[in-house]
């Protein structure tokens, strides 16, 4: 049985490093995005039914200090993790769904057309994964914890046992989850997280 690492988010960094380690080659909607576990819960339930819609997207500033310049770039419509591509200033910020995506303008320029089809197809991709019984699917997600917390407390419990539900629904044969927590250090913050040991994470 073939073997599927899947990104829930939190971030970027997930993805990049399971693209580092060689346990992914396909990008996923959820790969290069930032969202809450709460909001990918709510796009799973929603099937994914208005997260290319452009009537809910808007377009906000960001701060290009925040990336290092090796960043995701794009080759063939697909992010090549690889690649580099100079960062922009803007970022794709969904008004529904709550997600950010920091990686999608090429300078200060994005061609709708081509991230719509983009992510119509990962949406696909993604479907398709989980309905085949012959793949063992284990579905990564990042947790944050700020080290400027005043009470630092473990997420939900309740948040994790819904994600699961609502994946179990939607998929098909062997399914398993891991689940990272990161106390956030400023001092040695990268968007990579490589100061993480993610060769035993995962």
């Amino acid at each position: 049985m073939s073997v599927y690492y899947i990104s829930l988010g939190c971030d970027c960094s997930v993805a990049y490093n399971m693209k580092q380690l060689g346990l992914a080659n396909e990008s996923l909607p959820f790969d290069w995005i930032r969202c809450k576990i709460e909001n990918i819960i709510h796009i799973l339930k929603d099937d994914f039914a208005d997260f290319v819609n452009l009537d809910l997207i808007d377009v906000k500033p960001q701060n290009v200090n925040n990336f290092k310049s090796e960043v995701n770039g794009e080759v063939n419509g697909e992010v090549n993790s690889d690649a580099s591509v100079t960062t922009s200033h803007y970022k794709l910020v969904h008004k529904k769904y709550k997600y950010i995506m920091p990686h999608e303008f090429v300078g200060d320029f994005i061609d709708y057309d081509i991230w719509h089809d983009k992510y119509l197809r990962r949406i696909e991709r993604f479907r398709t994964i989980l309905k085949n019984s012959n793949i063992q699917k284990i579905f990564v997600h990042l947790d944050t914890i700020p080290d400027n917390s005043v009470k630092i407390s473990m997420p939900s419990t309740s948040i994790n046992f819904e994600l699961e539900k609502v994946i179990r629904i939607y998929s098909s044969g062997d399914v398993k989850f891991i689940k990272i927590i990161d106390l956030e250090v400023k001092e040695n913050f990268t968007w990579q997280r490589d100061y993480l040991d993610w060769s035993k994470l995962l």
